[in-house]
């Protein structure tokens, strides 16, 4: 079984129970569009109202307060206003059911609009040593694959993209630095998941409509999978479903979790 607990920030700490193992998911890390960014990966204090044991929410919108208190190295990012979320998490079984919405609150049309649904960070030995980009997992060809045996072009770190075109529109040129590339293309929609080191569990992570994910093997342990909103009029409001699957098949789950968001 799955408990969660929210924390003071948009972090959720996540404990399963029966394994006995820890993890957290950042909900959601950042949000961009063709303007320009709405929400950063710097911390964001959220409240959190529970509408059930194992179920939360919170509300959120991009101010220009926001913006004005934001580190001054993040100063010369082009920042958009007038967004609104709703983020929502509910624990059930062995699974994490995650929901983001969208409200564009501003009088113009975002364009382009991806969020980044991560990162969900291993925060247990039975997931993270040397060996955890080679029991890290990505969705090519229907089955999960070895990242080990992919190519990236930083060590620690990738991002996966459908194709070039879609890589090069979800605004993650700008952080090639960090995040690194691959040459290899994955499915629609992106799907990531490990395995423990036992190789007796495993998770997966995939959102409705991922066009990108990403593994990271530094100190935060982390997989992402990114959701695209699309273009957004004023006054509209557009919903992604993703999903945390836990089991101890990595092909099982991730076959079953694309189902589930491929509807």
């Amino acid at each position: 079984m799955i408990s969660i607990e929210p924390t003071g920030i948009r972090f959720v700490d996540i404990h399963h129970t029966d394994w006995d193992l820890h993890w957290a998911i950042q909900l959601p890390e950042g949000i961009s569009s063709a303007r320009g960014t709405s929400m950063t990966w710097t911390p964001i204090h959220p409240e959190w109202m529970q509408r059930s044991d194992q179920a939360w929410h919170y509300d959120w919108r991009t101010t220009q307060e926001y913006i004005d208190n934001l580190p001054d190295y993040m100063g010369e990012s082009n920042y958009v206003i007038g967004l609104a979320l709703k983020a929502e998490i509910e624990a059930v079984e062995n699974e994490l059911r995650l929901v983001l919405t969208i409200t564009n609150e501003s009088p113009a049309r975002l364009e382009n609009v991806i969020c980044d649904g991560g990162c969900l960070q291993a925060r247990n030995e039975q997931f993270t040593d040397d060996d955890e980009v080679g029991r890290s997992r990505v969705m090519m060809g229907c089955t999960m694959v070895d990242m080990a045996t992919l190519h990236r072009t930083i060590p620690e770190r990738v991002t996966y993209a459908l194709d070039d075109k879609t890589y090069e529109e979800g605004g993650l040129k700008d952080w090639e630095w960090f995040w690194g590339r691959s040459s290899d293309y994955v499915d629609a929609p992106v799907i990531v998941g490990a395995v423990s080191r036992d190789g007796a569990k495993a998770l997966a992570i995939g959102y409705e409509n991922a066009r990108t994910g990403s593994q990271n093997a530094d100190a935060h342990h982390c997989l992402h999978s990114r959701p695209h909103f699309g273009d957004i009029a004023p006054g509209e409001s557009v919903t992604r479903r993703g999903y945390v699957v836990f089991g101890d098949d990595i092909e099982k789950i991730a076959a079953d979790l694309k189902q589930r968001i491929c509807g």
